[in-house]
């Protein structure tokens, strides 16, 4: 599902790969376990109950271009880890790997410190690469788990701008290839 909750089209069966579990983080409620699965261009991150061992959400990251050289866009993601916020409470902080991006999901519990609510937040990544652009959206996948429970889940934002920029906040390139002379860590640095 993409972001208007509007279907995309492609379930798991129409992947040629998912790729392989990468690690496994447990929260500190002992409820639920992280799952990053790692392939280049795959970009999984799911949410496991450890008591009922059903997926409770998955999630797909972001795919970004990047122009290589002066004519090759090459376009990739991949989940290295996610990992939880200390508390388990407020997000899961995801590690884009092959696009240098660290992005986030927020997660909302009961008073039972069950997951009701686990939302993809697009305005929340912070690229540590240089001409980022976004080819395809985060996304979410819906339906039932192998137990029957409908999957939860959501992707919210528009990928602020600011994140994605070549330039960190004081003006120096966040690697080089910024090409932007006169400015601090530019001018082809």
């Amino acid at each position: 599902m993409n972001s208007a909750g509007q279907p995309t089209g492609k379930t798991l069966q129409d992947l040629d790969k998912i790729g392989t579990w990468h690690g496994i983080v447990e929260d500190p409620s002992n409820k639920y376990i992280l799952a990053s699965l790692f392939t280049r261009g795959g970009g999984y991150v799911g949410i496991i109950n450890t008591r009922t061992k059903g997926a409770v959400a998955l999630f797909r990251v972001t795919s970004y271009s990047y122009k290589e050289g002066s004519s090759t866009t090459i376009t990739d993601r991949s989940v290295h880890m996610a990992y939880w916020t200390p508390d388990g409470l407020q997000c899961i902080v995801i590690s884009n790997l092959h696009r240098k991006a660290i992005e986030c999901i927020y997660v909302k519990r009961d008073g039972y410190s069950d997951i009701i609510s686990a939302m993809f937040d697009t305005d929340a990544p912070f690229s540590l690469g240089t001409n980022m652009i976004v080819s395809e959206a985060a996304t979410y996948f819906s339906r039932n788990n192998g137990y029957e429970s409908a999957l939860i889940g959501g992707v919210e934002g528009n990928y602020g701008r600011a994140a994605l920029q070549d330039l960190t906040p004081d003006g120096k390139c966040k690697e080089n290839g910024c090409n932007l002379p006169g400015v601090n860590g530019g001018g082809g640095g």
